[in-house]
């Protein structure tokens, strides 16, 4: 049997590396503790959203979809690592759904200023309203499965209106292969404001 300042030692030590593992967890999943904001957390979530999109829009169209299919896998997973330190489902802290929300409302686009807060806006009004099937899917499905798949439904609903309006301006923000762009011009910023 271990001498008892042996066996305290590797009890506080056993204790620190808890914490310490619960920090990490919980910063990756409140987005870099976005989540800990304490008025609209989703929100400020999504902002991590446009701030990985940045970096991800430097991968050619298939390298994003990868990259984005590994994310929300970790993000399914740390979600539900994430609902049992928080001890309550979907916790507001946890904002890894809506990073992984936004990237899915984004893709084929490349940076843009329009093309950034229009997603943004229609991502956060989808969230926000849970359109069906997101609601049933938060609901009913276990741990951070629901978390997140709720979020992927809700960019759905956003992916589309966002593709019809840039798509009927111009097609400079998007990067789709294949697709021709041409740029930016006065018309095309006044049919996208008659849109929204």
């Amino acid at each position: 049997m271990l001498p008892r300042r042996i066996r305290r030692y590797k009890g506080i030590n056993s204790g620190f590396k808890k914490v310490s593992d619960e920090g990490v967890l919980s910063f990756i999943a409140s987005a870099g503790f976005l989540g800990y904001v304490p008025i609209a957390s989703g929100t400020f979530g999504t902002l991590a959203g446009i701030i990985l999109f940045l970096v991800l829009s430097l991968l050619a169209f298939w390298g994003y979809l990868v990259i984005l299919s590994i994310f929300l896998v970790l993000a399914i997973f740390i979600s539900t690592k994430a609902e049992q330190v928080f001890g309550r489902k979907d916790d507001g802290r946890i904002v890894i759904d809506e990073v992984a929300g936004y990237l899915v409302t984004m893709i084929g686009f490349k940076p843009g200023i329009t093309v950034i807060i229009l997603g943004f806006l229609l991502f956060r009004a989808s969230d926000v309203l849970k359109p069906w099937p997101a609601r049933t899917i938060d609901r009913r499905c276990p741990g951070g499965l629901g978390v997140v798949l709720d979020d992927v439904a809700a960019a759905i609903y956003s992916f589309a209106p966002l593709h019809s309006a840039i798509k009927s301006g111009s097609c400079e923000s998007v990067c789709i292969p294949k697709s021709g762009c041409t740029p930016f011009n006065s018309n095309t910023m006044n049919k996208i404001a008659l849109i929204n």
